[in-house]
């Protein structure tokens, strides 16, 4: 997270918006990223996915939890490995009765009443 968190950074002090995709399984690793940007005077912008278990491990793709289940594998975060859930997310999406289409369009509305994003007028 300390790394993806200073790449992050650097393309928003070159004005980029940077939209990172990861899981981040401990608060305090995401409380340093937004305190490095904050005394950078640069936005960060928490969204919280709000997913089951279930859900995940509908979705997975690469076979990391059924690996898990196996004891093939170690260190999923919320199976086996902690998950600290985000408790003061600037935005939460959550995909058990939002479609991805609705997430998306909230976010983008989020960031721009937040500034982050200029309006479609604009």
């Amino acid at each position: 997270m300390r790394r993806v968190g200073e790449v992050a950074k650097l393309f928003a002090d070159a004005g980029v918006v940077a939209v990172v995709p990861i899981i981040s399984p401990f608060a305090a690793d995401r409380a340093r990223v937004r305190v490095a940007h904050e005394a950078a005077g640069l936005d960060f912008v928490e969204v919280h996915v709000a997913t089951t278990l279930a859900e995940c491990e509908r979705r997975d793709t690469k076979g990391f939890y059924a690996k898990v289940r196996a004891g093939e594998m170690r260190g999923v975060s919320g199976v086996d490995a902690p998950y600290e859930a985000p408790t003061a997310a600037d935005l939460m999406v959550a995909h058990d009765g939002e479609s991805v289409t609705e997430s998306v369009r909230r976010v983008v509305e989020h960031l721009r009443q937040l500034g982050v994003l200029g309006s479609r007028n604009a």
